[in-house]
Protein backbone atom coordinates (compact mmCIF):
# COMPACT_ATOMS: atom_id res chain seq x y z
CA UNK A 1 0.00 0.00 0.00
CA UNK A 2 0.95 3.72 -0.73
CA UNK A 3 1.38 5.79 2.33
CA UNK A 4 -1.68 8.08 1.43
CA UNK A 5 -3.57 4.68 1.47
CA UNK A 6 -2.29 4.08 4.41
CA UNK A 7 -2.71 7.78 5.98
CA UNK A 8 -6.47 7.40 4.77
CA UNK A 9 -7.14 3.74 5.92
CA UNK A 10 -5.65 5.09 9.57
CA UNK A 11 -7.91 8.09 9.47
CA UNK A 12 -11.02 6.07 8.75
CA UNK A 13 -10.26 4.14 11.56
CA UNK A 14 -9.65 6.97 13.94
CA UNK A 15 -13.07 8.28 12.78
CA UNK A 16 -15.07 5.00 12.65
CA UNK A 17 -13.62 4.76 16.29
CA UNK A 18 -14.98 7.85 17.97
CA UNK A 19 -17.76 8.32 19.60
CA UNK A 20 -20.82 8.42 17.37
CA UNK A 21 -21.93 12.23 15.88
CA UNK A 22 -25.40 13.41 16.47
CA UNK A 23 -28.27 13.29 14.33
CA UNK A 24 -27.37 13.85 10.77
CA UNK A 25 -29.49 17.67 11.04
CA UNK A 26 -27.07 18.36 13.01
CA UNK A 27 -23.96 20.77 11.77
CA UNK A 28 -21.21 19.78 14.18
CA UNK A 29 -19.62 16.49 14.30
CA UNK A 30 -17.20 15.97 16.82
CA UNK A 31 -17.16 14.62 20.98
CA UNK A 32 -19.36 15.30 23.54
CA UNK A 33 -17.40 18.61 24.81
CA UNK A 34 -18.69 20.29 21.38
CA UNK A 35 -15.55 20.14 19.41
CA UNK A 36 -15.99 19.87 16.08
CA UNK A 37 -14.34 17.91 13.07
CA UNK A 38 -14.50 17.72 9.70
CA UNK A 39 -14.90 14.11 7.71
CA UNK A 40 -12.60 14.63 5.07
CA UNK A 41 -14.74 14.59 1.74
CA UNK A 42 -13.94 11.22 0.31
CA UNK A 43 -14.15 9.66 3.42
CA UNK A 44 -17.65 10.79 4.38
CA UNK A 45 -19.55 8.22 2.92
CA UNK A 46 -17.49 5.22 4.33
CA UNK A 47 -18.32 7.06 7.60
CA UNK A 48 -21.96 7.12 7.01
CA UNK A 49 -22.03 3.54 5.89
CA UNK A 50 -20.24 2.41 8.90
CA UNK A 51 -22.62 4.31 11.11
CA UNK A 52 -26.01 3.06 9.21
CA UNK A 53 -24.84 -0.53 9.64
CA UNK A 54 -23.92 0.15 13.48
CA UNK A 55 -27.37 1.38 13.98
CA UNK A 56 -29.34 -1.24 11.70
CA UNK A 57 -30.57 -3.92 13.76
CA UNK A 58 -29.05 -7.77 13.89
CA UNK A 59 -30.68 -10.06 11.98
CA UNK A 60 -30.50 -14.24 13.51
CA UNK A 61 -32.63 -16.94 11.36
CA UNK A 62 -35.66 -18.25 12.86
CA UNK A 63 -34.65 -21.81 14.64
CA UNK A 64 -37.02 -23.46 11.73
CA UNK A 65 -34.78 -22.08 8.86
CA UNK A 66 -31.46 -23.23 11.26
CA UNK A 67 -33.29 -26.65 12.01
CA UNK A 68 -33.90 -27.47 7.89
CA UNK A 69 -30.95 -25.58 6.66
CA UNK A 70 -28.79 -28.11 9.06
CA UNK A 71 -31.04 -31.07 7.70
CA UNK A 72 -30.60 -30.15 4.55
CA UNK A 73 -26.35 -29.61 4.94
CA UNK A 74 -26.23 -33.03 7.01
CA UNK A 75 -28.50 -35.00 4.00
CA UNK A 76 -25.44 -33.53 1.46
CA UNK A 77 -22.84 -34.66 3.52
CA UNK A 78 -23.92 -37.95 3.87
CA UNK A 79 -25.05 -38.37 0.23
CA UNK A 80 -20.89 -37.31 -0.71
CA UNK A 81 -18.81 -40.37 -0.96
CA UNK A 82 -16.43 -40.83 2.17
CA UNK A 83 -12.50 -41.01 1.15
CA UNK A 84 -11.54 -44.40 2.33
CA UNK A 85 -7.78 -44.21 3.27
CA UNK A 86 -5.10 -47.48 2.55
CA UNK A 87 -5.00 -48.49 5.80
CA UNK A 88 -9.32 -49.06 5.75
CA UNK A 89 -8.73 -50.93 2.72
CA UNK A 90 -6.18 -53.27 4.02
CA UNK A 91 -8.23 -53.65 6.50
CA UNK A 92 -11.37 -54.75 4.52
CA UNK A 93 -9.43 -56.70 2.66
CA UNK A 94 -8.37 -58.85 5.95
CA UNK A 95 -11.22 -58.33 7.53
CA UNK A 96 -9.52 -56.39 10.43
CA UNK A 97 -9.61 -52.96 11.60
CA UNK A 98 -6.38 -51.93 11.16
CA UNK A 99 -5.50 -49.24 13.40
CA UNK A 100 -2.79 -47.08 12.03
CA UNK A 101 -0.23 -48.54 15.00
CA UNK A 102 -1.46 -51.96 13.31
CA UNK A 103 -0.51 -50.71 9.71
CA UNK A 104 2.84 -48.73 10.96
CA UNK A 105 3.76 -52.55 12.70
CA UNK A 106 2.60 -54.54 9.64
CA UNK A 107 4.66 -51.76 6.73
CA UNK A 108 7.25 -52.19 9.26
CA UNK A 109 7.68 -55.99 9.39
CA UNK A 110 6.88 -55.88 5.27
CA UNK A 111 9.98 -53.86 5.10
CA UNK A 112 12.40 -56.16 7.22
CA UNK A 113 11.29 -59.25 5.43
CA UNK A 114 11.32 -58.19 2.25
CA UNK A 115 15.70 -56.59 3.27
CA UNK A 116 15.95 -60.09 5.07
CA UNK A 117 14.76 -62.02 2.04
CA UNK A 118 17.05 -59.67 -0.58
CA UNK A 119 20.47 -60.27 2.00
CA UNK A 120 19.42 -63.89 2.00
CA UNK A 121 18.97 -64.09 -1.84
CA UNK A 122 22.32 -62.14 -2.30
CA UNK A 123 24.10 -64.41 -0.20
CA UNK A 124 23.27 -67.63 -1.79
CA UNK A 125 25.94 -67.22 -4.69
CA UNK A 126 28.72 -65.40 -1.94
CA UNK A 127 32.37 -66.60 -2.28
CA UNK A 128 34.53 -67.04 0.57
CA UNK A 129 36.28 -63.75 0.21
CA UNK A 130 33.21 -61.68 -0.10
CA UNK A 131 31.25 -59.46 2.50
CA UNK A 132 28.29 -61.84 2.82
CA UNK A 133 29.77 -65.06 2.55
CA UNK A 134 29.29 -64.68 6.65
CA UNK A 135 25.46 -64.50 5.87
CA UNK A 136 25.65 -67.73 3.68
CA UNK A 137 27.16 -69.84 6.82
CA UNK A 138 24.53 -68.87 8.84
CA UNK A 139 21.88 -69.47 6.77
CA UNK A 140 23.11 -72.90 6.34
CA UNK A 141 23.77 -73.42 10.09
CA UNK A 142 20.31 -72.10 10.03
CA UNK A 143 18.94 -74.71 7.37
CA UNK A 144 20.56 -77.78 9.90
CA UNK A 145 18.88 -76.85 12.74
CA UNK A 146 15.43 -76.90 11.61
CA UNK A 147 13.37 -79.59 11.99
CA UNK A 148 11.42 -79.69 9.14
CA UNK A 149 14.20 -79.77 6.62
CA UNK A 150 15.03 -83.28 6.33
CA UNK A 151 17.63 -85.01 7.80
CA UNK A 152 21.05 -83.27 8.68
CA UNK A 153 22.98 -85.61 6.12
CA UNK A 154 20.11 -84.67 3.89
CA UNK A 155 20.55 -80.76 4.55
CA UNK A 156 24.90 -81.30 4.15
CA UNK A 157 24.70 -82.89 1.35
CA UNK A 158 22.36 -80.47 -0.55
CA UNK A 159 24.52 -77.58 1.11
CA UNK A 160 28.17 -78.89 -0.60
CA UNK A 161 26.19 -79.28 -4.09
CA UNK A 162 25.30 -75.75 -3.71
CA UNK A 163 28.85 -75.15 -3.39
CA UNK A 164 30.77 -77.06 -6.08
Amino acid sequence: MTKDVKFRAAELDRLLSRPRPPAPDAKQNGHAKGETEEIPSDLAPLVAIAHSLEAAASVTPSDSFRFAARRRLMTRISDQPRNVSLVERLGALFGVGLTPALARATAILAIVGATSGGVVFASSDSLPDEPLYGVKLAIENARLHVPGAGSAPETQLRIAERRL
